[in-house]
């Protein structure tokens, strides 16, 4: 384990402490309610056909955006996700593929993982760029009205280590 990884595992766990985790509880429901609303305003619209993952999918990343950037992807309101982030969802199952390619003989495996490569790599870029577009947003209004995930690496990262934690380092390929 290296200097850069401790650094970052010491920041980052004030962020999942008893008492933070405690204040994300009403992130956590009003994201809880309005996707209740959104699905039920969407199956009385459709005959009560709904695409549940879709749902779920909206769910899930509009928390993660509010937890770690104080501000959600506003997916349940648009009933979908952005594009960068659609290529979020890309990427895992492209991974996912790829983990299952591995176990093919050597050979072909090499093949197929090569001709993917170049695929794998901009669905990566694309994430990272979602990341640090949230990031430098976020770094630019320091104070919030509640601490998210973002709020405790900085103020974490400036008490332990006499600076600050950017969105380099936190997305940098080594930590």
């Amino acid at each position: 384990m290296d200097v850069d990884h401790r650094r970052l595992r010491r920041i980052q766990s004030y962020a999942f402490s008893t008492k933070a985790l405690e204040l994300q509880k009403p992130v956590l429901e009003r994201h809880v309610a309005k996707f209740n609303t959104r699905l039920r305003d969407t199956a009385y619209s459709n005959q009560g056909i709904v695409d549940m993952t879709a749902w779920f999918n909206c769910l899930t990343i509009d928390i993660i955006g509010d937890l770690a950037f104080g501000e959600d992807f506003g997916s349940l309101d648009a009933g979908c996700l952005q594009p960068r982030l659609q290529e979020l969802f890309t990427a895992i199952k492209t991974f996912t593929f790829v983990k299952e390619i591995l176990r093919l003989p050597s050979l072909l495996a090499k093949m197929i993982t090569t001709i993917l490569s170049a695929f794998m790599m901009r669905r990566g870029t694309a994430v990272k760029d979602v990341g640090a577009d949230m990031m430098m947003r976020r770094r630019a209004k320091f104070e919030v009205e509640r601490p998210d995930m973002v709020s405790y690496l900085l103020r974490q990262g400036a008490a332990k280590d006499g600076g600050y934690v950017c969105a380099a380092s936190i997305l940098a390929p080594n930590n």
